[in-house]
């Protein structure tokens, strides 16, 4: 079977968690004998917009489309590229795949789902956070607070206010014309002039009801986009919640958990009781990670025997900016702000701690991180909120903390300080996550059965249960 994955960003160029489950979903799949291919966005300024480049990494093929958005209107109404669509078709007829797995859309086209159906292919589309509900794609607004949803696109007209005055600000304006280069940045005079009069028309007289509508216009063509793929696939059943509250029919999203690479040793449940003295952060070095909230923690808990080490990378100026102003705050001197490491070191990072910790402010999805955690068996403390609650069950298999409270969040931590036979009994408690390759196998068999219904030898929209 030959399948290609679409996605918004992929490796090398970025790491992160819908990257990384793309890269293990092929890897796996391609074990299993099929032929998978990578469709994905880069920036490369130096390049024509709408440019092919055909590779390969970690033996997938890959096609990186070069998208520097010189030629569309800024987010949230930059979800329809024609130019993106037609290198797509292109990609199309060059792979000839039987099935697509869009893992992201965003960068791209929403076209592409149904680009890839007028070929007959059937689509599957998975959840990885609420970008398609939400311009912000973490459903925070504006001020930082979690929002209850779009509401058709009402709550989100603060947030596009923010956006497009951010936009216009000067310092915006110069970080994308260094970003571009002096001669895209040339190009790119109609695009800035015209954004900086939008938002000087938003600050002075510019009419509700057309950002309303336009904003209305975007959930609606969402929704449609989103009920439109064959199959959408949701990696925690608070996501796919989520997106039946918003009105995709619950017949249509299939709970279908992330997948972790294999090879992680667990951790011995039995033997004496191991104190609790090392923590440990994995992730992103992003502000919604809550990591001001976690180094804060430790600022009140100088008083204990604890030790914390940060591991994330700090690629991008805004990353090493951040993580120099948490080391301005902490006053803790066991706080190791530890840095990036390969994938090859995983294992040896969590040996090195008795807990994970993610903070998150957000509601997240299915973390990376926790499932390496559970993996090894080592307990988790997290926030109470999204798909972080719902992987680690209090005081079953670790610990939740109130999202945002770093009091509460230092108290959780004495609590597991001082109960190191209760953190011992969670290892117990814990249950693996999937390996890559049992998700590359239950993949294989969605996709098996797609291709069979569309071929009309079954009847109904897909008959498929939850994995």
């Amino acid at each position: 079977m030959r399948i290609l994955q679409v996605v918004h960003a992929f490796f090398p160029e970025c790491t992160g968690g819908t990257e990384t489950q793309t890269l293990l979903l092929g890897r796996a799949l391609q074990d299993r004998g099929h032929t998978v291919a990578v469709f994905y966005r880069v920036f490369a300024p130096d390049l024509p917009e709408y440019v092919v480049i055909p590779g390969e990494y970690a033996d997938l093929r890959t096609f990186k489309i070069v998208n520097n958005f010189t030629s569309r209107p800024p987010a949230p109404f930059a979800y329809h590229d024609t130019g993106v669509e037609a290198r797509f078709l292109q990609v199309l007829d060059t792979f000839q795949p039987e099935a697509v797995h869009v893992q992201h859309l965003g960068d791209l086209s929403t076209s592409l789902v149904s680009a890839a159906q007028r070929w007959g292919i059937p689509v599957v589309l998975t959840l990885h956070d609420f970008w398609h509900m939400c311009f912000r794609s973490h459903l925070v607004n504006a001020s930082g607070q979690l929002c209850p949803g779009p509401d058709g696109g009402l709550r989100c007209h603060e947030c596009l206010q923010s956006q497009q005055r951010e936009a216009s600000s000067f310092s915006s304006v110069r970080t994308r014309t260094a970003e571009l280069g002096f001669r895209n940045s040339v190009w790119q005079l109609p695009h800035f002039a015209r954004t900086w009069l939008e938002s000087i028309l938003v600050r002075r007289n510019r009419a509700l009801t057309a950002d309303l509508a336009a904003l209305s216009s975007r959930d609606e063509h969402m929704r449609r986009v989103v009920a439109s793929a064959d199959l959408v696939l949701s990696p925690s059943r608070f996501l796919r919640d989520q997106f039946t509250g918003w009105g995709i029919s619950t017949d249509h999203v299939l709970y279908f958990p992330n997948g972790i690479a294999p090879g992680l040793a667990p951790q011995s449940v039995n033997g004496d009781i191991p104190t609790v003295q090392r923590f440990g952060y994995l992730g992103g070095i992003h502000p919604y990670k809550g990591l001001t909230v976690l180094v804060e923690a430790f600022n009140g808990l100088v008083d204990a025997d604890v030790t914390l080490e940060i591991w994330g990378a700090a690629a991008t100026p805004a990353s090493r900016a951040l993580t120099e102003e948490l080391r301005q705050k902490c006053r803790n001197p066991r706080v190791r702000f530890a840095g990036s490491f390969p994938p090859s070191q995983l294992a040896h990072v969590l040996a090195g701690i008795d807990m994970l910790i993610l903070p998150s402010t957000i509601y997240e999805n299915s973390p990376m991180s926790i499932l390496e955690a559970f993996s090894a068996r080592i307990p988790v403390i997290a926030s109470d909120i999204g798909g972080m609650a719902e992987l680690v069950q209090h005081d079953v298999n670790g610990l939740q903390f109130r999202a945002g409270d770093p009091d509460d969040l230092a108290a959780t931590i004495r609590f597991a300080v001082k109960h190191p036979e209760r953190v011992h009994s969670y290892r117990g408690s814990i249950i693996p996550p999937p390996t890559a390759d049992q998700v590359g196998a239950a993949a294989e068999k969605l996709y098996t059965d797609l291709i069979r219904i569309r071929a009309g030898s079954s009847q109904g929209k897909h008959g498929l249960a939850d994995c």
